[in-house]
């Protein structure tokens, strides 16, 4: 099951609780050969703290004597991994290997048997070359196997993945995809994007992830399957891939070929070795070119897995810190073909990004470049601006608000275009919420005569009272408005929106006001359009208030998320007694 804490565009920090442990999304997952283990999956743990990892079953379902150990030992122990192991069903094979024959109920009972963390179900892969007969059955061969599957499988906890085929059809991924999403399984993988990838069609796989993910609930976690190409990461992430798997590191060392964030070199043409890693830090390049085959390939692929867990945590903390699209935008440079994805991808993802990307982010906006007024943010925010004021000039009263704050020029043009007019404390904090809540909200929330207490380091507006009431605090970092009790009470009966409704249980109510989290199983029901970190007031089912506190999940993802926090309450309004 999937947890969520974090967003940015459709990028999420979530938790994938396994039988192994949790494991923390987006993740990157070494394909393993137990037929050839140039690094050892307990190294890889003890290295670069890998928590999961892939085996392919049919290489092992194939093998004698790795079967006997798997069905006698459990895959964890064959292959000497404490953590959560994914395994493969074969598909690839199929594809590849002519005479290839395997039938998906033995290979689903295989998998269940050897102990995995995550199957997945057999598919028929499409080949980026096949024509549409040939896409059409493969989708519907998939689809078969996926329903079959259901009826078989035994193991409570194992998690299972449907894999999402069509190849470069986009209606057949739409419709294998829509079919899947009424099944009930935990995850899917989007199936032979590494054939566009390595011809550098990255707009294709852009057009692929969004036929699939347009028609996915957004509670199941996303695998695109053999995906391990640094530069591409970042920009697969911010459009909702979950889970990486790949033997790149691998098959690029056997090639003498060296990883960096944005591409591969040959070793042969290398000068110097331009990485701080363990590996590059005690070699030379003349070292490594002098080494055997054997011993030159192994420290290669323990650099090329260095960079590839550098990448993941670096996309992780830029989720965290809501900086992934600018991250999308340096590392999408690298390539004009990639670069040209990142600007498709800002478009075609447009109502996605609406839907669950954060209204309000920790940091200004940085401007990249001309692609920084296709971000989501601005686009909103300007809708919102004319929805609410009547108006495309922004209220000068919100240019200290997120994300009008940082307005910087594209070729000689703001970003942003402000009234005139010196603003005065209450008008703006009346502006802001209007634009945090919706219209009149403001004279509501804040009377005449209400005492704005400013920083005395920075002159801006910190906190507003009503008499001895804290009604609201504006936030430094974005320049909206935290409500208090005080506040929330003031607007309740006018408000239309951002508002979350618990279910009618005495014990959860009472848990809210005491200021406990509200988790998303007690969430009855929630107003439409709530993003990420809006300000929601939390309220039972007679519309009396409980608490106030921030979105941790879209009101999308609180109707269908299963686990987690729904809302960090930030004060409960306690009863008296």
């Amino acid at each position: 099951m999937l947890e969520i804490k974090y967003h940015d565009g459709l990028a999420r920090i979530g938790i994938l609780h396994t039988e192994h442990g949790k494991i923390e999304l987006p993740v990157f997952c070494p394909v393993i050969n137990p037929n050839k283990l140039i690094v050892e999956p307990k190294e890889m743990a003890r290295r670069f703290k890998a928590k999961m990892i892939m085996a392919n079953s049919y290489i092992i379902f194939k093998h004698p004597d790795l079967r006997e150990a798997a069905l006698r030992y459990r895959i964890h122990r064959l292959l000497k991994f404490k953590g959560a192991i994914m395994v493969d069903n074969g598909g690839y094979q199929i594809h590849r290997y002519r005479g290839v024959e395997i039938d998906f109920a033995e290979i689903l009972k295989f998998q269940e048997e050897i102990g995995a963390d995550i199957g997945i179900t057999l598919d028929l892969p499409t080949p980026a070359s096949a024509g549409r007969r040939e896409a059409k059955r493969s989708v519907e061969i998939t689809l078969q196997n996926a329903r079959e599957s259901l009826k078989l499988m035994r193991r409570k906890n194992m998690l299972w993945s449907a894999p999402i085929q069509g190849g470069k059809f986009l209606d057949l991924i739409s419709k294998c995809a829509k079919e899947l999403s009424r099944l009930p399984y935990a995850m899917h993988s989007l199936g032979e994007p590494v054939q566009f990838l390595n011809n550098y069609e990255f707009t294709q796989v852009c057009y692929m992830v969004h036929a699939a993910k347009s028609k996915l609930p957004i509670s199941r976690a996303f695998h695109l399957f053999g995906v391990g190409l640094p530069s591409f990461m970042p920009l697969a992430t911010l459009l909702g891939c979950d889970i990486f798997d790949s033997a790149s590191y691998a098959l690029f060392a056997s090639d003498d070929r060296y990883m960096t964030d944005i591409g591969t070199l040959r070793l042969e043409e290398m000068q110097e070795l331009p990485c701080n890693c363990e590996i590059c830090s005690r070699y030379d390049i003349k070292e490594l070119k002098e080494m055997l085959k054997g011993e030159r390939e192994r420290l290669l692929a323990l650099h090329n897995l260095y960079v590839l867990f550098k990448v993941i945590k670096e996309i992780r903390e830029a989720i965290i810190e809501n900086r992934l699209f600018e991250l999308c935008a340096v590392r999408c440079r690298s390539h004009p073909r990639l670069f040209e994805a990142y600007l498709k991808a800002l478009r075609i993802f447009s109502k996605l990004f609406d839907k669950y990307d954060p209204m309000r982010k920790r940091s200004g906006l940085f401007y990249t470049g001309e692609e920084t007024k296709l971000r989501p943010e601005i686009r909103r925010a300007k809708m919102r601006v004319r929805r609410i004021f009547g108006t495309k000039l922004i209220p000068a009263a919100l240019d200290q608000t997120y994300p009008f704050f940082q307005s910087l020029s594209i070729e000689g043009k703001p970003l942003f275009k402000f009234s005139k007019g010196i603003v005065k404390d209450l008008e703006r904090i009346r502006k802001i919420a209007d634009y945090q809540f919706g219209r009149g909200i403001g004279r509501v929330l804040f009377p005449g005569n209400v005492k704005i207490f400013k920083s005395p380091t920075t002159g801006k507006i910190r906190r507003i009272y009503s008499d001895s009431e804290l009604l609201a605090t504006l936030r430094p970092r974005d320049g909206f408005l935290c409500l208090r009790i005080a506040g929330a009470l003031r607007i309740k009966d006018k408000l239309k929106n951002n508002r979350v409704f618990v279910e009618g249980k005495p014990e959860v109510e009472e848990l809210v006001r005491s200021g406990r989290n509200l988790f998303v199983k007690f969430v009855e029901r929630a107003d439409p359009n709530i993003l990420p970190r809006d300000e929601v007031l939390i309220l039972n089912s007679k519309n009396e208030l409980l608490g106030v506190g921030e979105a941790v999940l879209s009101s999308e993802e609180m109707k269908v998320m299963q686990r987690g926090v729904a809302v960090k309450t930030r004060e409960g309004l306690k009863l008296q007694r």
